[in-house]
Parts: C-alpha cells; structure tokens; sequence
C-alpha cells in the first residue's frame, strides 16, 4: 500500500487536472469519487472548483479568493487555503494519468476507511457486544462498497429461466399476503392514473404538453402536491420559470382555498384568511413527508440539478422530481446544430438521475402552432398529428413513458380543460369507457386542477379542435416519422 505521502501527491495531481481541464471536471462530479475519499485539506479547493464548474468555467487563483470571501473565512484560514492552492497550482500533472489517479485515490481511501471501522470494531464489540459490532462492521462495508460504485460496474446475464421461478414466487408471496404489494405512486387525478397504470415509477419520465397559457406548471403543482398531501410522499420541485415566491404564494393559494391575487396583495387578506394561512402552514410540521422547492436560475443544466439532489439526497429523499420544465434547461453537452439531440440527452440524464435514486419524473413541454392551422383544414372523423408538431425535438416522444396533452377548452379557458393520452408505453391510450379524451375542472384564481370526468361524454370532440386556438400533437408512438405511414390506431383523436 502507498504512503500517506504518496497518496497526498496523487491527490495533488489530480486536482491539479482539475485546475486546468474541464472535462476532467465533468468526469470527476459524475463519479464516485466525491470530496470525502480525498484529504480533509483539499475539501475547500474541490468544493470551489465544483462551484465553477456549474458556471462552465474553470476555478482559477482569483476565483478562489472570491469563493474565500463569499463564504467568510477568516484572513488567516484564506492565507492557508491560497497556499494549499499555490502548491496544487505549480504542478504539472499529464491528463494521460487522470484514470490512474483517480483509480488509486479510490483505492487509498477505501483501504484507510475499512482500516478505521476495523479498528474500532473491538472497543465496539467490548462495550455493546459481538453481535452488534459485528452487524455495525457489515453495514459499515457494505455502504463503503457501495458509495465506491464496485458493485454497479459488474453486468448481470441471465437467462429468462433463472428469473422465471424467483418471478412467479413473487407473484404468490403477494397474492398470498406474505409480501407487500408496493402500490404505484398516483397523483389522485383519477383519469391520469387510469391511464398510467404503473404510476410516476422511479425512473419514468411524463410529459405534460400545451402551449402558453394551457396550465402546464398550474397541474405539475396539482400533481405534486397530490403526492405529498394524499400519498404522503416527498416531493422535490425544481420551478425555472417562476421564482420561489411565486411558486409558494401558488402553492398556498391551493391549499386554502385563497385567491392568489389578494395573497400577493396582504392588505387585501380578512382576519379569517390570515388565520386559515397560519393553520395551513403549521399543520404541514405535523407531516413526515416533505415537499421541498429547488430555487435554481432560469437558465441551468440537467448535471447542476442532478448534483444538487445527490448532494441533498439525505434531505431530499424524493418520490417524485418536477422540472417546470426541460425547454429551460441547458444541455449538457452541446451539440452543434442539433438541438433535438441535446434534448434527447437531457431527458435521458434525467431518466437515469431517476433510475439511480428512486424517484419518477414529472416535467412538460410547448406545443408548435403549425399543427393548429393543418388540422382546421382536415375533415371527417380521424385528426392526425405528428411528431413534429412538437416544439423543438421529436425526442420527447421517443423518450417519455407518458404524455399527455393539455388543451383549455375554446369557449370555457378559466374553467375547462381538455386531457388527452397522447403516449402510454406501460398503460392506456384512452380513458374509462373508451374515451379519448377528459375534462378536468380548473379553477385559475387558486392554482387548483381537479377531475370532471362526467362533462364531455356527448362533446364531439373534431368540433373542440376546429374552435380551439390551441395546438395540439401527436408524438409518433409508431415507429416512423412518415406522415404517411402513420396508422389509423395511433391517432389521439378520435371521435
């Protein structure tokens, strides 16, 4: 095993990579080698260079006495860490080694920490015990194992028979009531959850699609909120539009019953209104569940908002992620004149950040109007729309597990808006009683959203799309973009 001097070098090394090579920056906060499995000397220095990175520059000199400042160290201690930085600065370390350094970082800190839980297993083991020293020790190597990310680089194959008793024992332990079913997260807007039959599952990714003014962001809070309150689950949502104060004050809004205009306006409030905003607010301590809102800037990259939940995830916890939403992210890698692909790859970060720590993904998209002015000219029965009726990228489509499109209705827009099931790769195309469409009331003036379901059982649905002023969509859940070749089963629309 290397010297304590050795690896200090190999960490100096590295950060000194870090200084001068932004894609070494990129690999590094993707991996498993976070700030910990380093020296407790370089913790000030990597936390700095993180926080250029989410600006898309490098750390220098200068930027690191800003970061000294802004967070208060003492004279002394800035003195301390500028020599800590000089020292890294005037290495000259080649990018060629990065995956050696890297590797051998890991490998010095996994070595130092099961050194130190084994040291202190006997004193353990004195004071309370073999046998919970013993089970402390395990799960104090299992969680090093698994923070070190050996575990995820091994491929699992198998074949369908090795699966298939284990399946089917599952099944029964279930139906038998030995095991627990584990009931699908739904959002209590039953034509939703009638159509995603597997509900906002980790790693899933849903779409809610309109155009301006169709109350994407009004039902992503609905939906959110739902969650929290009637599943008593955690909520993480993540608004780039709207500032944390809006989003509150929306918030509130719906859950007293409050018009949002006299609460942005408190001199407008009654006593009675002020008393039911006090007892909303205190009831919520009361809850074990958790419904947090991430200030970010407007403009922000899927890799930002994935490592602010990982850095948070102890807090965070979530059930469900919502994104108001992806057409104000920044992609992650920029690829020239192919703005459908960065989206692609946006979507599939997300869906993997899902994957990765449990939770679903709720987000939504804008509609094109070219769509509008092509289906005012259709007759007959059938309305076709495509893939590319949607603004920016035919990857939501290929990429969403669940899509629905949002349509206010053309002559009641403050109270009426029409759902339609334009993808549902693990559930329903239509609603109950075969319908293709729903209604949902809403009630703009407190931000509420809540199911009508029995409205628009003889509403012809082609007259709707000829007086709408809304776009609407199709995603191609075929497998070709043809207009031609698109079938008559794949049309959203039916009467």
């Amino acid at each position: 095993m290397d010297s304590p001097k050795d690896h200090l070098q190999a960490e100096k090394e590295l950060i000194n990579l870090l200084l001068r090579h932004k894609n070494a920056v990129a690999d590094w906060v993707d991996s498993n080698l976070v700030s910990t499995c380093f020296d407790s000397s370089f913790r000030h220095v990597l936390r700095a260079i993180e926080d250029a990175f989410e600006d898309d520059v490098l750390l220098t000199r200068r930027s690191y006495l800003s970061f000294l400042e802004k967070y208060k160290f003492s004279k002394q201690e800035a003195i301390a860490e500028e020599m800590v930085y000089n020292g890294i600065h005037m290495l000259n370390a080649k990018l060629d080694d990065y995956p050696m350094l890297k590797e051998k970082i890991l490998d010095s800190y996994l070595f130092r920490s099961s050194v130190e839980h084994l040291r202190k297993f006997s004193p353990t083991r004195e004071k309370k015990g073999n046998l919970f020293a013993i089970t402390q020790l395990s799960e104090q190597l299992q969680d090093l194992l698994a923070g070190s990310d050996v575990s995820r680089k091994k491929v699992f194959f198998g074949s369908v028979e090795d699966h298939a008793s284990d399946f089917y024992q599952d099944l029964l332990d279930i139906r038998s009531g030995k095991v627990k079913d584990a009931d699908p997260l739904i959002c209590n807007i039953k034509e939703i959850d009638y159509a995603m039959t597997v509900g906002f599952a980790p790693g899933t990714l849903t779409l809610l699609c309109g155009d301006v003014g169709s109350y994407k962001t009004t039902s992503m809070l609905n939906i959110g909120l739902n969650v929290w309150k009637v599943q008593k689950k955690n909520v993480l949502f993540v608004p780039l539009e709207m500032s944390l104060q809006e989003m509150y004050q929306k918030l509130i809004s719906r859950e007293t019953r409050i018009p949002f205009d006299k609460i942005v306006r408190p001199k407008s409030l009654t006593d009675d209104e002020m008393k039911k905003l006090k007892d909303e607010q205190e009831s919520w301590r009361e809850l074990s569940h958790k419904f947090f809102i991430m200030e970010e800037a407007e403009r922000t990259k899927v890799s930002v908002i994935r490592r602010q939940i990982e850095k948070h995830l102890d807090q965070f916890k979530p059930d469900l992620v919502v994104i108001d939403y992806i057409a104000n992210l920044i992609p992650d890698s920029q690829r020239k004149d192919r703005n459908d692909l960065e989206i692609g790859d946006m979507l599939k970060d997300l869906r993997q950040m899902g994957k990765k720590h449990g939770f679903g993904i709720l987000s939504a998209a804008q509609l094109g109007r070219e769509a509008l002015k092509r289906i005012r000219r259709q007759e007959g029965d059938k309305v076709i729309a495509y893939s590319e009726d949607l603004r920016g990228s035919h990857e939501y489509s290929a990429d969403a597990d669940f899509v629905f499109a949002l349509l206010p209705d053309p002559q009641q827009p403050d109270s009426l808006l029409h759902l339609v099931v334009v993808k549902s790769r693990f559930g329903k195309k239509v609603f109950q009683d075969g319908r293709k469409k729903a209604a949902l009331e809403v009630r703009p003036e407190i931000s509420l959203i809540k199911s009508r379901e029995d409205i628009l059982l003889n509403v012809d649905t082609n007259e709707i799309l000829q007086k709408t002023q809304d776009d609407t969509l199709d995603f191609d859940i075929g497998k070709s973009d043809s207009k031609e070749e698109v079938v008559a089963q794949d049309n959203m629309f039916d009467a």
